[in-house]
C-alpha cells in the first residue's frame, strides 16, 4: 500500500556554500530544487507536475533556518505554459485570463535552535507552513501563504547524560 516512486529531476547543493556579500551573514547555505510528474489515476487531475524548493541557512553553530515551497500544477485540461511555471514559483497562482486557480501551493519555514548544555543538550524546533495565497486582499495580494499550521518540538539527544541504555 506504499506510494509509487516519483519520476523526477532533482538539483541539490552537495555541500554547504557561503553566499557572497552581505548574504554571507546567513551562514552556510544549501538548496534543493525538484520537479516530478505525479500519477495518472488521481481523483483531481491526471498527471500533474509537482515542483518544490528548499533553502537552508545556518547563521550560527546553534541556529538553523529553512524556507520551503511546493506547488502542484498542470495536469489534464489545465493550462501549463512557461508563464504559468513562473507565476506558480513566485506565488501568483491564478491563471491571468480568469479567476480559476490552476495550481495548489504551500510554503513556510522552520527554525532549529540547539543548546549544547553539558548535563542536558537540547534542540528546540518550530515549523510553520501555510496554504497558497489565493486571497487577493491585504497582505495576501502578494501571494503569501495563509491558514498556517505549526509544529513545535523539543529534541533531547540524551537524557541526563545517558546516550545508550542496553537491555
Amino acid at each position: 500500500s506504499n506510494a509509487d516512486p516519483l519520476t523526477m529531476i532533482k538539483v541539490a547543493s552537495p555541500a554547504p556554500v557561503r553566499l557572497p556579500g552581505i548574504l554571507g551573514y546567513l551562514g552556510p547555505f544549501q538548496y534543493t530544487l525538484f520537479v516530478a510528474r505525479l500519477e495518472r489515476d488521481r481523483n483531481d487531475f491526471e498527471k500533474p507536475y509537482l515542483d518544490g524548493i528548499r533553502l537552508n541557512f545556518k547563521p550560527s553553530h546553534y541556529l538553523e533556518l529553512g524556507l520551503e515551497k511546493i506547488v502542484m500544477l498542470g495536469g489534464r485540461n489545465r493550462p501549463l505554459s512557461s508563464n504559468q511555471w513562473l507565476r506558480s514559483f513566485i506565488g501568483s497562482n491564478a491563471h491571468p485570463a480568469s479567476t480559476a486557480d490552476y495550481t495548489n501551493s504551500e510554503a513556510g519555514g522552520d527554525i532549529k535552535l540547539t543548546l549544547p548544555l553539558k548535563v542536558q543538550p537540547m534542540q528546540f524546533y518550530w515549523q510553520c507552513d501555510g496554504e497558497d495565497g489565493r486571497q487577493k486582499w491585504g497582505i495576501n495580494k502578494f501571494g503569501l501563504p495563509f491558514k498556517y499550521a505549526h509544529v513545535v518540538g523539543l529534541y533531547l539527544p540524551r537524557i541526563l547524560g545517558l546516550q545508550e541504555v542496553g537491555f
